[in-house]
């Protein structure tokens, strides 16, 4: 948290470790894996946007994110610039400066709890669509480079000659 807005990030290291794993290097996400990360970021964010307390709707409107599916560690990254947003707390319960509990720091793990084991699922599912497309793509490009192959080799021709 920078100043009193609210940074979370949810790093999934077992998707990047995953990733790792069935592509044999470091790779990015695609962007139909990215998609599935995007996806996520928005449920955990309405889960978050829809349980925030609203006098005038300021800092509730003020939430984003960003994902990051560049390696190390694919991740989303929850912001709110309001400068405001970190000390919102639940009604009838002690306010920050009274040693309570931000209202972000009980709902975003919340939500990464809800959604974690459904998003590893899914993104691991379309990393193994990916690879499976990429290993067809290698035994095409296998296949073509050696057709290739075949028709530029020098052509001997032999006359006969009776």
């Amino acid at each position: 948290m920078a100043g009193a807005r609210i940074e979370v990030e949810w790093q999934l290291p077992s998707v990047s470790a995953y990733l790792l794993a069935k592509h044999g290097s470091p790779r990015s996400l695609t962007a139909e894996e990215s998609d599935v990360l995007w996806d996520y970021g928005s449920l955990v964010e309405e889960y978050v946007v829809s349980r925030w307390p609203v006098d005038t709707g300021t800092s509730r409107d003020s939430f984003s994110y960003t994902v990051s599916g560049q390696p190390p560690v694919v991740s989303i990254l929850f912001e709110n610039a309001m400068f405001y947003s970190a000390y919102v707390h639940e009604a009838g319960t002690p306010s920050i400066a009274e040693g309570g509990t931000p209202l972000y720091a009980t709902l975003f793990p919340e939500a990464l709890d809800r959604y974690r084991a459904d998003a590893v699922r899914d993104l691991q599912a379309a990393i193994d669509q990916t690879e499976a497309e990429i290993a067809r793509a290698s035994q095409s490009r296998g296949r073509r480079a050696a057709t290739l192959r075949a028709f530029q080799s020098p052509i001997q021709l032999t006359r006969a000659v009776a």
